[in-house]
């Protein structure tokens, strides 16, 4: 695991965080976590992930610090990550790092956003709505829309530049702020790794 603790502005080593939840977060399971996507979705968001992680020189066994500002109350919990074992074909296919920790932060978001929100992800958004994802409680249709999830992926980042990141999502996420529904936005930046999932 890379030891961030020398670089300024950069997030704490997760290694210095004590006494948090430690949750499950296998994202070889991403598919059978979020039943309204397909599989073939599901398994490339993972593997966009292990590629990302994979090139900031993490080593099993993955940990996650995900740290949460929801309505004020802020919080931080260690979620261990099982990812899918990384093939050549697959550091091909996600050769562009932009693009790898983009979907890679999808990945993360589909399985941490029922954690942490209490609703699951149903779909993807529209484009021009100013979020990615709807979330809610029912995974059968008619899809009961209770919130909305913006997610952004940095392939790695300092702390000032992640919370540009969290500003400028929650500003894009006002837009659809008519609907009347919660607002969540997720961050993932994959130097640490950590995710900020904030409130709008």
């Amino acid at each position: 695991m890379k030891d961030r603790r020398f670089e300024t502005g950069a997030f704490l080593s997760i290694n210095t965080v004590p006494n948090v939840m430690v949750i499950n977060c296998d994202l070889t399971r991403l598919a059978q976590a979020t039943p309204t996507f397909d599989k073939a979705t599901c398994e490339s968001y993972a593997a966009a992930a292990a590629v990302a992680v994979n090139f900031n020189g993490h080593i099993e066994p993955f940990r996650l610090l995900v740290r949460t500002l929801l309505d004020g109350k802020e919080s931080q919990d260690i979620f261990p990550m099982i990812l899918p074992y990384l093939l050549p074909e697959m550091k091909n296919a996600w050769a562009d790092l932009s693009e790898a920790s983009e979907h890679g932060a999808y990945a993360l978001a589909l399985l941490l956003a029922p954690q942490v929100t209490g609703h699951k992800v149903l779909q993807r958004s529209s484009k021009g709505t100013g979020f990615d994802y709807w979330l809610g409680d029912t995974a059968v249709l008619p899809f009961d829309n209770k919130a909305r999830l913006e997610v952004s992926g940095m392939i790695t980042g300092t702390l000032a530049q992640v919370q540009a990141r969290i500003k400028q999502k929650k500003s894009q996420t006002q837009r659809a702020k008519q609907s009347g529904l919660p607002g969540y936005v997720a961050v993932t930046e994959f130097g640490a790794p950590q995710t900020h999932i904030e409130t709008v």
